[in-house]
């Protein structure tokens, strides 16, 4: 339905032009038949007259109730519209209430070194392991797997990997110069899942080389997003 309207904002100047042709044409044929039947003598043709006269009549009002509803369109729904759809997708470079975009890393435990008995030939020395860092991309759901970190690239570059959370609504493809951007570019964006999948293409032509991270954020529909994920490319090298 929302789509039937813009597809008809979009029209809305011919269909203007159209019908106030039509109500010309209208106009013209009621006043010719209207002439008819007053120079009519006879009963039969005064009659036929007549009735292309009504029949122009219903044709010139039912083109001005045509025009009456473009104009509604055209002046109330389709901007309400515009402005409906702008405002309903969430600003992605500030977290929503309750979600974070940079959730606290696991720290890292130091080493340590105990000393068991000093006084043995061979001290026994007893360390904690060192856990590994936790992955760039933690949820299953929010998955890049094509370009790969490090990958160079060139051209336009198809993005695939998986777009599929709880509750899904869209998800955004957007890229920042650096290894850790303040600012991100929107490059494309999906409103059904993905799983495993073409996500979008992102054309690097116009970018001078260097490095750059290219970024999956994936959102619900409540406008809460899990943690993006990000990777981290060379373009032109």
């Amino acid at each position: 339905m929302v789509t039937l309207l813009l597809f008809i904002d979009r029209l809305a100047p011919y269909i203007y032009a159209l019908s106030l042709l039509g109500i010309l044409a209208a106009l013209y044929v009621f006043l010719t038949a209207q002439r008819e039947v007053a120079r009519a003598r006879k009963w039969i043709p005064r009659e036929e007259a007549s009735a292309r006269a009504y029949k122009a009549g219903f044709f010139a009002l039912g083109l001005l109730l045509v025009v009456a509803g473009v104009a509604l369109i055209d002046t109330r729904l389709a901007p309400a519209l515009a402005q409906f759809s702008q405002e309903t997708i969430p600003d992605l470079t500030q977290p929503s209430s309750g979600t974070s975009l940079n959730p606290t890393p696991t720290p890292t435990l130091p080493r340590t070194i105990i000393i068991i008995n000093t006084t043995t030939p061979t001290p026994e020395i007893i360390s904690t392991p060192i856990p590994p860092p936790p992955a760039t991309c933690p949820n299953p759901g929010v998955q890049v797997t094509s370009p790969g970190v490090g990958a160079s690239l060139a051209g336009v570059v198809e993005v695939r990997g998986t777009a599929a959370i709880e509750n899904f609504w869209y998800y955004k493809l957007e890229f920042g110069i650096g290894e850790g951007p303040g600012d991100w570019s929107w490059i494309t964006a999906g409103y059904e899942p993905v799983v495993d999948g073409f996500l979008g293409n992102w054309d690097t032509s116009t970018l001078p080389p260097g490095a750059y991270t290219l970024r999956l954020v994936v959102v619900d529909n409540t406008g809460n997003f899990p943690q993006p994920c990000p990777v981290t490319v060379n373009i032109g090298s």
